[in-house]
């Protein structure tokens, strides 16, 4: 069991890689596209680019924390703009109760630094009731210190990103969390089925 899930996720990473090399974007044409998407302004090829790779994000609830309001927004903007439902928080606390409410969210984009508890303690909650699979948590931070790295991984993050980010490189880290999510709930739906 657990060498299948080491090969899936080896795989994942390739094609996450791969993912990257295809879409690899300037910084310039992100803040560009930011802007539009704020701005709704987007042309009929840009809405094409980004509809390449948000055709199913329908599908998907986004929980952002985020403590500042303006990153928040934009990326609220952002990830509404790539079709996912996203709802926000903008502490730890509020996380937490939005998390454990039994609403439907499938990945966590979580800050590591809030007003009122750390990302990482925030993590650690998530991790005592749900496994990597089952809520994907996404740590996002300004800081990209290997300590940090390490501590969140310990606690339980499914991945990194560092803001400034690029949202293509986002959304591949979304959809890669999501796909492993999927093959963690249809290995637990063929488990059931030959028990």
């Amino acid at each position: 069991m657990k060498i299948y899930l080491i090969i899936i996720l080896l795989i994942l990473t390739l094609l996450i890689h791969l993912f990257f090399f295809l879409i690899n974007r300037s910084k310039r044409y992100n803040n560009y596209l930011e802007s539009k998407i704020l701005k709704k302004n987007l042309t009929k090829t840009e809405l094409f680019s980004i509809n390449s790779i948000t055709q199913n994000n329908h599908h998907f609830t986004v929980l952002i924390v985020e403590d500042d309001m303006a990153n928040r927004k934009i990326l609220k903007a952002q990830l509404t703009s790539a079709k996912y439902s996203v709802l926000t928080a903008k502490d730890g606390e509020s996380a937490l109760k939005l998390i454990f409410s039994e609403k439907k969210i499938d990945v966590v984009l979580l800050d590591l630094i809030l007003p009122d508890i750390s990302g990482f303690n925030v993590c650690k909650s998530i991790r005592e009731k749900f496994n990597i699979f089952e809520k994907p948590v996404i740590m996002v931070t300004s800081k990209n210190y290997i300590k940090d790295l390490v501590e969140g991984f310990s606690v339980g993050a499914n991945d990194f990103v560092t803001k400034p980010y690029n949202i293509y490189e986002l959304i591949a880290r979304i959809n890669s969390s999501l796909s492993l999510k999927h093959i963690y709930e249809d290995n637990s739906s063929l488990k059931k089925l030959t028990s």
